[in-house]
């Protein structure tokens, strides 16, 4: 991912019945801090699919040659809370 760019991140074969997701959390942190976080009306969200796309402010916001790590936190209708592995790339000038 580039600083100040504008990247789309796909989350493909998502193991839940996407139609009962009540709510979603996508975290972005660097260096073992929140840098900002997606929720569900920022992304798609399609059978065994999420999509958002990340604003240059966002990526903006990240340090340059560093790792970013992304988890998926997953609220369910019935109220099961299901994370992700945590996910990393890194971040280019």
């Amino acid at each position: 991912m580039y600083k100040g760019s504008t990247p789309t991140h796909y989350f493909n074969n998502i193991p839940v019945d996407t139609s009962r997701i009540k709510e979603l959390k996508i975290t972005y942190s660097q260096k073992d801090r929140e840098i900002f976080a997606k929720r569900k009306e920022d992304c798609i969200i399609e059978e065994g699919k999420i999509t958002t796309t990340l604003s240059q402010e966002e990526t903006f916001m990240f340090e340059p040659d560093k790792f970013v790590s992304i988890q998926i936190r997953i609220l369910m209708d019935d109220g099961a809370v299901l994370p992700s592995k945590i996910m990393m790339t890194r971040v280019e000038k």
